[in-house]
């Protein structure tokens, strides 16, 4: 993004995301997924259309990618609606059903150039993915340090029950799961940087080493998360432990920016040069 493209957008986006003291609004959210089309932005259906020429209001109520735009829509517009939703986990991070009957949005809350939004959520689900690997790297740690400390102080048969072999492999496994994720994070978030940079010509696959970290970072917390609660036992399955928080929050990084079934079809695309 050129800086001047940068301030545009900016001054356009930041008014509706932050606070005045540079916290995020709670009600600010990025959308990109419909119900009845799933995770391909090329699907949306949503039609935005010009009205009059020189009024300056879009209207929310394109067909095919070429037409898709990105608009900042500011949450108490007149037609806008926002239906929570009661999630298993994530209780931090709010989650809704959104829909737009008409909706007029002022022509300067166009982010960017008309018709490129589907290549801005392209680059933008690079980057989002590669976060939402390096978070649930994070809550793996978390369980599994957990899960150590509690080997170590739990006593079974007269000794701490990581003495015992089995633990222990188990422990292991959880900790070789958390390195080999960890490698593929880091490799993934300096790619992208160098990428931007212009520090050299990438000979990787952006998409695919994003998608690849996802995959295994989210899918390896669910693993690691799982098995602490095993270790902790019954107390790992009640509220006082945080082990159980981590079991609750790290399934939806399977599920959302693409599940796991979407980052193995973008990975199989890559290795066939569909993308």
């Amino acid at each position: 993004m050129a800086d001047e493209e940068f301030e545009t957008f900016r001054d356009t986006v930041y008014p509706f995301v932050l606070e005045n003291d540079g916290r995020v609004h709670r009600d600010r959210a990025f959308q990109h997924v419909e119900e009845e089309t799933g995770l391909p932005p090329s699907r949306i259906n949503t039609e935005l259309d010009r009205i009059v020429k020189d009024s300056g209001y879009l209207v929310l109520d394109s067909d095919d990618h070429t037409g898709l735009s990105m608009l900042v829509v500011p949450t108490d517009a007149e037609g806008y609606e926002a239906e929570p939703r009661d999630k298993l986990g994530l209780d931090a991070a709010e989650h809704a059903h959104i829909t737009y009957d008409g909706v007029r949005v002022p022509e300067d809350h166009l982010v960017g150039e008309e018709g490129q939004g589907f290549y801005q959520t392209l680059a933008w689900l690079e980057h989002g993915r590669v976060d939402i690997a390096a978070s649930h790297l994070g809550m793996a740690e978390g369980a599994f340090d957990r899960a150590l400390a509690y080997s170590k102080e739990r006593k079974q048969g007269g000794q701490p029950i990581g003495d015992y072999q089995g633990m222990r492999w188990k422990l292991a496994d959880m900790r070789k799961n958390c390195k080999v994720a960890k490698s593929q994070v880091y490799h993934a978030a300096r790619t992208i940087d160098a990428e931007e940079r212009g520090d050299a010509e990438i000979e990787e696959s952006l998409i695919e080493i994003a998608s690849i970290a996802k995959l295994f970072a989210t899918e390896m917390a669910c693993d690691v998360a799982e098995e602490a609660v095993q270790i902790f036992g019954g107390k790992g399955f009640a509220r006082e432990n945080e082990v159980e928080h981590f079991y609750r929050d790290v399934k939806a990084g399977t599920i959302y920016e693409g599940t796991s079934e979407v980052q193995r079809n973008t990975i199989g695309k890559v290795l066939h040069d569909e993308l």
